[in-house]
C-alpha cells in the first residue's frame, strides 16, 4: 500500500515542481525520506505505516531556501529501520512551517474558509473561536485537521496561517496582498 501511495504523491511532487517551473520558479522535488528530512516514528501499530514526525532536517531545506530553490516536499518520509511512512501532509506543512520559522502558513483547500454557523465566511479568527466552533460542530469533517493544523502553526510561531481556496482565480495573492483576503486567517 505504501507503495502506491508514494507512486501518487511522486506524480503530484512532479506536476507541482514542472507547473512551477514552467512559470518561471526554481523549484525542487523532494521527498520527506531525501537527505533524511523528515525522520518519524509509527504512529500506531494499527495504522501501519502511518508516522508520527520526529524531527526535521531543517538545514537541508536552509541550503535550497538560501539557494533560491522552492522546495516542493512529499509527505512519505524515512523511519527507524529506513522504511518509508506516510504523514499526513497538513501535519507535514505545519512542523515545516514551525521549524522554518516562517511569517505565515497557507493551506490551499476547496473550500472559502472557516464558516459560521449562518454559512458566512469568517476573514479572521482567534485560536479561541477555532476551538469553540470546533466544540459546537460549526467546524467539521476534513475542516478540522485543516484548522488543527493552523493552529498548532500559530501556537508554535507563526504569527498568522490562513486557510483559502485553492479553485478561487489567484486566491493566493488576494489572500496574502489585500486587506481582508479571501479565505480565513487564523492567530492567536
Amino acid at each position: 500500500m505504501i507503495r502506491i501511495v508514494e507512486s501518487v504523491f511522486k506524480k503530484i511532487n512532479t506536476e507541482l515542481v514542472n507547473g512551477l517551473k514552467k512559470n518561471g520558479a526554481n523549484a525542487i522535488g523532494l521527498n520527506g525520506f531525501d537527505h533524511e528530512l523528515i525522520r518519524v516514528v509509527k504512529k500506531n501499530p494499527k495504522l501501519g505505516l502511518v508516522g508520527k514526525i520526529k524531527e526535521i532536517n531543517i538545514e537541508v531545506l536552509e541550503t535550497l531556501i538560501k539557494s533560491d530553490f522552492i522546495p516542493v516536499i512529499s509527505p512519505i518520509s524515512i523511519g527507524p529501520k529506513n522504511d518509508h511512512y506516510n504523514v499526513n501532509a497538513d501535519t507535514v506543512a505545519t512542523a515545516l512551517a514551525v521549524e522554518l520559522k516562517a511569517e505565515k502558513m497557507t493551506m490551499v483547500t476547496d473550500v472559502k474558509g472557516v464558516l459560521d454557523e449562518k454559512k458566512k465566511l469568517l476573514s479572521s479568527i482567534t485560536i479561541r473561536n477555532a476551538n469553540s466552533l470546533i466544540e459546537k460542530g460549526v467546524i467539521k469533517g476534513g475542516m478540522i485537521p485543516k484548522v488543527e493544523a493552523c493552529m498548532e502553526a500559530v501556537k508554535g510561531g507563526c504569527p498568522k496561517a490562513h486557510l483559502i481556496d485553492g479553485k478561487t482565480e489567484h486566491s493566493l495573492f488576494l489572500e496574502i496582498f489585500t486587506k481582508k483576503g479571501v479565505g480565513t486567517e487564523i492567530v492567536k
